[in-house]
């Protein structure tokens, strides 16, 4: 795999990268909010990145892209695709640092998501039935408009700085056995299981998909990335291929993670019913599916089992549904 990829150094070079940012005194944006993003993460040195985002550094008040360095200069502003969580985020932080951004969202985004988008003052732009087309129109802003692209799913330094979760579990809790997140593309599992893997070999880490949406297990089962006809799903932002020009996130989840399980639609609903009615969580769809699997059976919990909750933007008519429930 690539160096950026490299087991022995991920939660090292992450350490060095919040010890170079205080020590250069760099202000960034610490996000708290679950709605939105969860963590401040960082890999590589030079890169910080909220879970389902990117986080664009502020110093000096100028926004500044820090990657590697080809990569750095102004920010001009973002465009990124996604079904609504990872535009979210990224909409989040553009407005913070007050830079434009667009999100590329395919036909099958709920009216919810769509709307809270747009209250967050980003250009969300309808693009085509599938994500691939929502991938095609970012390319095509890109150009058009010089902005940064941020991949939802196969980029690298997202993959990174998703992982960071798998650190940060570890660090709360060292003898986890078991470890259930969400799979669509595979960025958020590729990373968890990147350093989970590389700091506790022994630990299970198994991705859950729903089976109306679930490119990355055919994918696997084939060999190689395949064009997975979707399904309608209460786990919309599950939703989306791998990507047919897959270049990480396809060889990751093979390598790396110990087994895939599909969940039904109904066992989604009444694992989002189970959060709601006895932990007071609203939980959309696509982060219930690791309970969803826990409840079913499909996944025997041992005695120290983490389910990733990623996202609570739960349609109106959803919600309604559930609250029957209570």
């Amino acid at each position: 795999m690539q160096a950026a990829f490299e087991r022995a150094e991920y939660a090292a070079r992450n350490a060095e990268t919040q010890r170079t940012m205080a020590a250069r005194g760099i202000e960034a944006l610490v996000v708290s909010d679950p709605a939105n993003m969860y963590y401040l993460t960082g890999y590589d040195g030079w890169s910080f990145y909220v879970p389902q985002a990117v986080v664009v550094v502020a110093s000096e008040a100028q926004p500044v892209w820090i990657g590697r360095p080809a990569e750095r200069g102004p920010v001009p502003g973002v465009v990124t695709f996604s079904t609504g969580n990872h535009g979210m985020g990224v909409a989040y932080v553009a407005r913070r640092l007050g830079l434009p951004a667009y999100v590329c969202l395919p036909d099958v985004v709920p009216q919810t998501k769509l709307d809270g988008l747009r209250r967050l003052g980003v250009v969300a732009t309808p693009s085509g039935p599938t994500q691939e087309d929502a991938a095609r129109r970012t390319e095509e802003i890109e150009r058009e408009q010089g902005l940064v692209a941020i991949s939802p799913i196969d980029g690298p330094d997202i993959i990174a700085g998703q992982g960071t979760i798998g650190i940060e579990l570890l660090e709360d809790d060292p003898n986890v056995d078991t470890v259930l997140v969400p799979l669509s593309g595979g960025g958020l599992l590729s990373g968890v299981a990147l350093s989970v893997k590389a700091n506790s070999p022994r630990t299970r880490v198994i991705g859950v998909c729903a089976q109306a949406a679930r490119a990355m297990y055919e994918s696997v089962r084939a060999g190689g990335p395949i064009d997975f006809q979707e399904s309608p799903t209460v786990a919309d932002s599950l939703r989306g291929g791998i990507g047919m020009e897959n270049r990480h996130t396809l060889r990751m989840v093979r390598e790396l993670v110990d087994d895939i399980v599909l969940v039904s639609e109904a066992e989604i609903e009444q694992a989002m019913g189970f959060l709601l009615r006895e932990e007071r969580m609203v939980v959309e769809g696509a982060a219930a599916v690791g309970v969803a699997a826990l409840l079913s059976g499909r996944v025997r919990a041992r005695a120290r089992t983490t389910a990733l909750i990623t996202g609570r933007n739960v349609a109106s008519d959803v919600l309604a549904r559930l609250g029957t429930q209570i």
